[in-house]
């Protein structure tokens, strides 16, 4: 969806959303506006939502290696990228392996992780 909208100009991502499938798609809204918000973060911020960013059916996805190119682009300095792990009451985050994987790999590119 992002390459499409802005095509013309793409914009490094500020902000990676990590999430458990399954989560409440209202809290984790309400937590990403909340967040941004009080991280002082414009509406129009560049975010990476898996859920928007990448093909969700089937094993093709894993061949994409969407961690080398998300993470890879991001820890290129200088690099102002944070990541938010949200928890909802439906789902539990750390439930959901890749969200670990995510977890790491942003620890590894030095991203802040907020919760």
């Amino acid at each position: 969806i992002a390459l499409l909208l802005n095509a013309e100009a793409p914009r490094r991502t500020e902000l990676f959303v990590s999430h458990a499938s399954g989560g409440s798609a209202a809290e984790t809204l309400e937590a990403v506006l909340t967040k941004t918000f009080a991280m002082g973060l414009a509406l129009d911020v560049a975010i990476w939502f898996c859920a928007f960013s990448q093909h969700q059916f089937g094993h093709s996805a894993l061949q994409f290696d969407p961690l080398r190119r998300v993470f890879g682009s991001l820890s290129a300095p200088p690099s102002t990228a944070s990541m938010l792990l949200v928890q909802t009451s439906k789902a539990e985050v750390f439930g959901r392996l890749w969200c670990a994987v995510e977890c790491a790999e942003a620890l590894n590119s030095d991203l802040s992780i907020a919760p």
